[in-house]
């Protein structure tokens, strides 16, 4: 995790190496993905190795007094052992005494600063600058304008629960201005933060009391220039409580897309570097959807940064979903060569990372979309246990069980996903997925609504009109069936057979085809 600290420092111990500066943290010379909490846990306990802390000392330093889950502690400490090739069992860094709480305890070599390297002097970067790919992005401290203890406290609680959901992003560096709320934060200007910190960007906002909930107003802001990306007023309903359930989810789900628009016109393609690669085929598969071109141009961005860093796990991870679930709907061709290719992709991620669960959604997803649902579902299952808010693998998961016949349980898992995403073209795909799992429980109507929804999500994408036009021929609406067919056809011009049955089964996809005849 991005944090606003002053003093880099190298941590050493084991194979291990920490970058505080770069925010990275290696085994065994292989760059490791950590969530951003845990790493912030696993720096607090290392720079207090030692000591012990029970839960609620912990809630205190690293959660920062934010009212948390036991169980989220246990997760946390369960993946920091994992991030430094440790575990409950052994316990050789991070031990467990009970009743008392967990301690740090190895030797470990710590330089507070960094040489600088030689050579000519160039033009300094700002001190806090960000000389790693990965972007970055500061969140503001919320101004509250209303004195009422319910605004202040949504506007405490808000910016912690926006880091958690949006650690999902792979590589973004996140972090929180280190200081509370006040005049001294908001007079500063956004280059002054981009020099002091190095960060690519900021979130700030106001937040006051409105009628019987709350009006909370967003902007993100470009740092270098000072100019305004996005920005948006949102009406919050209260109370309380469901306030600041509804809140972050709200706001993330349009963030999100506008911080992979920014991320990819940032990254523009660039050989020689295997995250900003990566981060193309990320932000290109978000804005232009999943169609055959995206996932072509994805897959060839995802094999040229696999040839640059082969120990880097989540460009075969993802290469691995995108030739997955390709397979699944026949939009890649010469089947057995695609398959292949995702496997070995999903494999390589698996072995380079287990514990990183964008990695573990993405190769989960893939492994699943090829055909063995049951080495995927403890994969899925692990990757939403690191992180609850892994919507991808929360959609991977619903397909595996509808599968397997659980009708109910995929239902559920899908619209907890759904329910997670961003409102970008990802909708459309789980949209359809989902109109489709209503429609196999024998529920046309509510797979109508969601279709209608899943289509309005993506108008480029064939996939939801294919879905609709099931929907609308299983309601006993024939010429609107075929009116979607051909929507879908006029979408997809070269659509075929074989990729309408791959999605609604050869004895609807023949009945659908012929209604576009």
């Amino acid at each position: 995790m991005f944090q606003a600290e002053p003093a880099p420092m190298r941590i050493t111990f084991a194979d291990i190496e920490i970058d505080t500066e770069r925010f990275e943290l290696r085994r065994a010379s292989q760059l490791c993905q950590a969530e951003p909490k845990v790493f912030d846990l696993l720096l607090f306990l290392i720079q207090h190795r030692g000591q012990i802390f029970n839960h609620d000392a912990l809630i205190e330093q690293v959660w920062n007094g934010r009212p948390v889950a036991e169980t989220t502690i246990s997760t946390a400490i369960k993946q920091a052992r994992r991030l430094v090739g440790d575990d409950g069992s052994s316990q050789r860094f991070i031990q467990t005494l009970r009743g008392r709480g967990y301690r740090f305890d190895a030797e470990v070599n710590i330089q507070d600063t960094f040489e600088p390297a030689s050579g000519p002097a160039e033009s300094a970067p700002p001190s806090g600058a960000n000389h790693t790919a990965a972007p970055a992005l500061l969140i503001m401290p919320l101004r509250v304008l209303s004195d009422q203890l319910e605004v202040v406290r949504l506007a405490q609680t808000l910016p912690t629960d926006l880091i958690t959901l949006l650690g999902r992003i792979p590589l973004l560096q996140l972090g929180l201005h280190p200081n509370e709320q006040g005049p001294a934060v908001s007079m500063l200007s956004a280059r002054t933060i981009y020099e002091t910190y190095g960060v690519d960007y900021l979130l700030e906002g106001t937040l006051m009391a409105y009628r019987e909930g709350f009006r909370l107003q967003a902007q993100l802001i470009d740092a270098r220039s000072g100019f305004q990306r996005w920005g948006e007023q949102f009406f919050l309903e209260g109370p309380f409580d469901r306030a600041v359930e509804q809140a972050p989810l709200t706001l993330i789900a349009k963030l999100e897309p506008q911080l992979n628009r920014a991320i990819a016109e940032a990254v523009e393609c660039d050989d020689g570097d295997p995250q900003r690669l990566f981060l193309a085929a990320h932000s290109l598969l978000s804005l232009k959807g999943w169609r055959d071109e995206a996932f072509e141009e994805a897959a060839t961005l995802l094999r040229r940064s696999r040839r640059l860093a082969p120990g880097f796990a989540l460009a075969p991870a993802l290469l691995s979903l995108v030739m997955g679930f390709g397979d699944r709907i026949h939009l890649i061709g010469q089947r057995q060569q695609t398959r292949a290719e995702a496997l070995e992709a999903a494999q390589t991620a698996l072995k380079l990372d287990d514990s990183d669960s964008t990695v573990l959604g993405y190769a989960g997803c893939a492994i699943a979309d090829i055909g063995d649902s049951e080495r995927a579902l403890p994969i899925l299952r692990q990757a939403v246990e690191l992180n609850s808010s892994n919507a991808q693998a929360w959609v991977a998961l619903g397909s595996v069980h509808l599968l397997s016949g659980e009708l109910d349980r995929g239902i559920e898992q899908l619209q907890r996903g759904i329910s997670l995403s961003p409102l970008d073209s990802r909708l459309a795909i789980w949209g359809t997925l989902l109109t489709l799992a209503l429609l196999r429980a024998g529920q046309p109507e509510p797979a109508y609504q969601q279709g209608l929804l899943a289509c309005q999500r993506d108008a480029r994408s064939y996939l939801p009109r294919v879905a609709l036009a099931a929907a609308e021929l299983l309601n006993g609406a024939m010429p609107e069936a075929a009116k979607q067919m051909r929507h879908a056809y006029r979408i997809k011009p070269d659509l075929q057979q074989a990729q309408v049955d791959a999605l609604v089964g050869r004895k609807l996809g023949a009945t659908l085809t012929q209604l576009h005849g």
